[in-house]
C-alpha cells in the first residue's frame, strides 16, 4: 500500500514538473508568426525583428514590396530576412523591390517566379546572394546587385535567359560556380 502512495507521488511530481517545464518554456517564447497581405512573418517580440516567411496563396501578382518595417499590435519590427523558400514558384510576380533593412536573402526565395522582370535591392547589409535565390527567373531581365554584396552563390541566377542587364558592384569577391 506504501509502495502505491510512493508511485502516485512519483507520477504526480513528475506530471507537475513537466507542466511548469512546458508552461515556463511558453512564458520564454518570444517569435510568433502573423500574416500581412498574404504574406507570413515571424516576428520576435524581444529583438524587434522580423522575417519573411512563406508566401500563403496564389493571389499575389505584380509588384512587391518587402518593407522595411512593420507595425504589429501597435509595436514597429524591423524586416531583416527572406527567408528560405518565402515566394518559390509565385508565378505571377512581375517585380521586387527589396529595401534598405534586408541582410539575408535566404536560399531559392524566388526559385522559379517565371513572369519577375526586374528585382531592385536598397539593402547594404546583403552579403550573399543565396544558392538559387532567384533561379529559373526566366523573364528577369535587370538586376542591380548592391554594394556590400561579396558572394553570389552557386546557381543564384541560373536560367535566368532572359538576363541583359546586371550590375555587380567591385564588393563582390566571389561568384561561384554556374551563378549565371
Amino acid at each position: 500500500m506504501k509502495s502505491k502512495k510512493t508511485l502516485k507521488k512519483l507520477i504526480f511530481s513528475l506530471a507537475l514538473a513537466t507542466g511548469l517545464a512546458l508552461g515556463t518554456a511558453a512564458v520564454c517564447s518570444f517569435a510568433d508568426t502573423i500574416t500581412i497581405g498574404n504574406v507570413k512573418y515571424n516576428y520576435d517580440t524581444r529583438t524587434k525583428n522580423a522575417t519573411v516567411s512563406r508566401y500563403q496563396n496564389t493571389s499575389l501578382s505584380g509588384e512587391i514590396t518587402i518593407p522595411n518595417t512593420l507595425t504589429i499590435y501597435g509595436e514597429n519590427y524591423i524586416v531583416t530576412e527572406i527567408e528560405d523558400l518565402a515566394f518559390n514558384e509565385c508565378t505571377s510576380i512581375t517585380g521586387v523591390t527589396i529595401n534598405a533593412n534586408i541582410s539575408t536573402i535566404g536560399r531559392q526565395v524566388f526559385y522559379n517566379c517565371s513572369n519577375l522582370k526586374n528585382i531592385n535591392i536598397f539593402s547594404s547589409y546583403v552579403k550573399t546572394i543565396s544558392q538559387q535565390a532567384f533561379a529559373s527567373c526566366t523573364s528577369l531581365n535587370n538586376i542591380t546587385i548592391p554594394n556590400g554584396v561579396t558572394t553570389i552563390a552557386p546557381l543564384a541566377f541560373y536560367n535566368c535567359t532572359s538576363l541583359e542587364n546586371i550590375n555587380i558592384p567591385e564588393s563582390v569577391q566571389t561568384i561561384e560556380n554556374v551563378a549565371f
